[in-house]
């Protein structure tokens, strides 16, 4: 991309574009950018940090795949980030993109940043062809619907919850919970924190869950769900949770 008339001056990995005799920004690509919106503090002794010192491996090649920082609002605190895609990791297998790359690259390394004292993205718009290239979820409402029973065109609000307190509840009072709630609702899943605590071991409590969810479907008629927590340290130790959901 040509920008001529234009000043860049690398800091930090970044480029920033003025134009002291305009003003304007030249127009950054989005099919070829992903544009994050950041709130960004600077310290006032900004202009000591910059330098021009070259690293003896950049090339041209490496300043084209550089972010480009293309507006800056200092009165609002807000500035715009360009990352050509090229910069974002590809999966080995087949090609496609990962969201850990994407927020490595636009939150992880900008927090790192010394010269910047308060960082927060607001906003960020990924190019649809891109955007294309990430997985998404592997299930959506109709899925939902799908086990619901309920028609796959147009199946309706699903009503769920999680047990409150999030801790605290033991497996009787946590069981009755989710049986008064199934008698109107559609779907519980454990909140984060809720998995084998002793005063709620899993051996205890999902039996007492099964049998709240059999109690409410016969009563009305209708299918109901309820979302495990399996979350653990060793993977094995996760199927292990995860099969024992499934036997019940």
């Amino acid at each position: 991309m040509s920008l001529p008339n234009f000043r860049w001056v690398r800091l930090s990995g970044l480029f920033w574009k003025t134009n002291s005799s305009s003003g304007k920004s030249d127009r950054i690509n989005p099919f070829l950018y992903t544009i994050l919106v950041v709130i960004v503090v600077l310290p006032e002794k900004l202009e000591c940090a910059r330098t021009n010192v070259n690293v003896c491996t950049t090339d041209d090649f490496t300043k084209g795949v550089d972010a480009l920082v293309y507006e800056i609002d200092e009165a609002n605190e807000l500035m715009k980030i360009a990352y050509p895609l090229e910069l974002f990791d590809r999966n080995m297998i087949d090609g496609r993109a990962m969201i850990v790359s994407f927020l490595t690259l636009t939150i992880g390394n900008n927090q790192g940043m010394g010269d910047v004292e308060y960082g927060k993205m607001l906003d960020f718009y990924v190019p649809p062809k891109f955007r294309r290239l990430f997985d998404g979820p592997a299930k959506n409402i109709v899925d939902m619907w799908r086990i619901l029973g309920r028609p796959l065109e147009n199946g309706g609000m699903v009503v769920g919850t999680i047990i409150k307190p999030k801790l605290g509840l033991r497996p009787k009072p946590f069981a009755d919970a989710c049986y008064q709630f199934w008698l109107g609702g559609d779907f519980i899943k454990n909140d984060e924190p809720q998995g084998n605590q002793v005063f709620a071991p899993m051996r205890e409590i999902f039996p007492l869950i099964v049998d709240s969810m059999k109690r409410a479907q016969d009563e009305t008629g209708e299918a109901k769900l309820f979302s495990a927590n399996i979350t653990a340290d060793d993977p094995f130790e996760m199927i292990r949770r995860g099969e024992y959901i499934l036997e019940g």
